[in-house]
């Protein structure tokens, strides 16, 4: 279901573009006085009808969720159009902000990886970067499921969480503290976390004279002796890192709702993937169902 590789825009004129001139719904709350933006995708005519949550996590990186090049709108959801249809029947498919990311911005002034920086700082914003944790973004996605909850259109009868890659551990959180989860989706992400997966790419082009595995856990070490430390910087802090390195193995022991995870057999995070999948057949996990995209 996940759209692999650069994602086509579609058509729409970038003359006074909104996200509810695309088609979708644009709510706005708070949180701890930090201001969320969610936006919703329904299928059309059927806004207003009671339907289930499907609640997207995005990946890292302070990417806006919706961008705009030459006169068009890049797809807000990374979904293939069967698959997105199929979704769009049963649910309304909602995504949250990034803290202090622009909703929307044209492509012209993010970094080659599509990313929104400080004009002054050349790195993101300072109040992203002290959000960009864990613990944020599962605590704020949980009041948020209490907010949507509250709409008429919101049916109480099933409440999914989705997540790819670093969405997909902000998922699980979410799911291992909020009892309104019914449903989990983890996609693309390592259940042991972001280190493990960083230690796995390195040992595949390492040689004799190449130490890399080493290096990754020199690296780690020094993650472990700062991991409260979050001040700027051009990439992730130690506390950013450490938070997105603990393993998912105890939330999903704990989980009694259903659980899918996929993966592709070429990611660095297959092997662990596997091992998950292994360690729910000998608990007999019944719900946990592992598939290969």
């Amino acid at each position: 279901m996940l759209q692999t590789g650069l994602l086509l825009a579609q058509e729409y004129p970038a003359l006074n573009i909104t996200p509810t001139s695309l088609g979708y719904r644009h709510l706005h709350t708070t949180y701890k006085g930090d201001s969320v933006d969610i936006l919703v995708q329904s299928k059309k005519g059927e806004e207003n009808k009671p339907k289930p949550i499907f609640f997207f996590c995005e990946g890292s990186t302070s990417r806006p969720m919706l961008l705009v090049q030459e006169g068009y709108a890049y797809p807000l959801f990374p979904f293939h159009s069967a698959g997105l249809d199929s979704l769009l029947a049963e649910y309304h498919i909602a995504i949250v902000s990034k803290p202090y990311i622009p909703v929307m911005q044209d492509v012209k002034d993010l970094d080659k990886r599509m990313c929104y920086n400080d004009p002054k700082t050349g790195i993101p914003p300072t109040k992203y970067l002290e959000r960009n944790l864990l613990a944020y973004y599962s605590a704020r996605n949980i009041y948020l499921i209490k907010y949507l909850k509250q709409q008429k259109w919101v049916s109480s009868e099933r409440f999914v969480v989705a997540g790819h890659s670093q969405g997909g551990r902000v998922a699980a959180a979410m799911a291992d503290k909020s009892k309104a989860v019914t449903h989990l989706i983890i996609s693309c992400a390592n259940p042991m976390g972001r280190m493990a997966t960083m230690l796995a790419e390195s040992r595949i082009g390492e040689t004799d004279s190449l130490a890399w595995g080493e290096e990754m856990f020199q690296y780690w070490a020094e993650i472990v002796a700062n991991k409260e430390n979050n001040a700027p910087s051009s990439g992730d802090s130690p506390k950013n890192s450490y938070s997105f390195s603990t393993s998912m193995l105890p939330i999903f022991d704990k989980l009694k709702i259903p659980v899918l995870i996929s993966y592709g057999t070429k990611d660095a995070s297959c092997a662990f993937n596997d091992y998950a999948r292994l360690r729910s057949i000998e608990k007999g996990q019944k719900t946990f169902i592992s598939k290969l995209i």
